[in-house]
C-alpha cells in the first residue's frame, strides 16, 4: 500500500474517503475560499470613490435582473449619504468626547451595568468547585 509509517496512515484514509465524494472539497477550500474573503464590499468601494464597482458588487448579491439601474443608483446614493453623515459626525471626534456631556452619562451607565453583572457572583464561580468538593465529599478534608 505504500504507507509504512503509521503516522501517515490516517491521512491516507482521509484522502481515500475524499476520492469517493462526487465533488472535491479540497478544490473549493484551497482555491475559491481565499478569493471569496478578498471581494471588497459595496460600502468600502463607495468610501474609496469606486461607485461603479460598488454597483457591480451589489448586483452580484442578488438574482440576475433583480436590481434595476435606478435601484442600484439609489442604493449607492444611500451609502454615500450615510458615509457623509458619519464623516460630519466624527470629524471633530476624539476619545475624550466619551467623558463629556451625554456620552459621559452613557459611560457611567455602562460601567454600573458591567459592575453589577460582575459583582453578582461572577468571581465566586471560579471558586465553586473548591466549595463543592468539601461540601459533598464523604471524607473530612481537614
Amino acid at each position: 500500500m505504500g504507507m509504512e509509517n503509521p503516522v501517515h496512515a490516517p491521512m491516507g484514509l482521509a484522502c481515500a474517503s475524499f476520492r469517493r465524494l462526487p465533488f472535491r472539497p479540497g478544490k473549493y477550500v484551497t482555491h475559491q475560499a481565499p478569493h471569496a474573503a478578498l471581494i471588497p464590499g459595496p460600502w468600502w468601494l463607495c468610501r474609496v470613490g469606486r461607485q461603479e464597482d460598488a454597483k457591480n458588487s451589489i448586483r452580484r448579491t442578488a438574482v440576475k435582473g433583480y436590481y434595476t439601474e435606478q435601484l442600484l443608483n439609489a442604493q449607492v446614493a444611500l451609502i454615500d449619504h450615510t458615509h457623509e453623515l458619519e464623516w460630519q459626525e466624527t470629524k471633530k471626534g476624539s476619545l475624550f468626547n466619551c467623558f463629556k456631556g451625554t456620552n459621559r452619562r452613557r459611560l457611567e451607565i455602562v460601567c454600573v451595568v458591567w459592575s453589577v453583572q460582575y459583582w453578582c457572583g461572577q468571581p465566586m464561580t471560579g471558586y465553586s468547585t473548591y466549595l463543592y468538593v468539601p461540601s459533598f465529599s464523604e471524607t473530612d478534608l481537614d
